[in-house]
């Protein structure tokens, strides 16, 4: 089987801007969504994700900006929300800010 060829066109990455990044602990009713968050989710969906966060536990922070609006993790959240779960991790940095849909 011949092998596959992959151009990238992409500049290597040199270097990156540095950033600060904390995890802080968050009301998820504290948090807003993101009005042009493109991406709907089913009921089933949510109770899934309900079910594996209580299974494991909320891993990953969502992404926030400095006024609290909601960058990525828009179903996780709705779920802990359905869960009544009162603190969630998020990783608010005003680079977060320049993060949009």
């Amino acid at each position: 089987m011949p092998a596959l060829s992959v151009k990238n066109s992409l500049a290597p990455l040199t270097s990156v801007a540095p950033t600060s990044l904390m995890v802080e602990h968050r009301s998820p009713q504290a948090l807003s969504p993101h009005p042009t968050n493109p991406r709907t989710h089913k009921p089933r969906q949510i109770k899934l994700l309900a079910k594996s966060i209580q299974a494991f536990g909320f891993v990953v922070p969502a992404l926030v900006d400095a006024n609290d609006q909601v960058i990525a993790e828009h179903a996780r959240l709705e779920a802990v929300i359905r869960l009544g779960i009162e603190q969630v991790p998020v990783i608010s940095s005003p680079a977060n800010d320049r993060l949009r849909h």
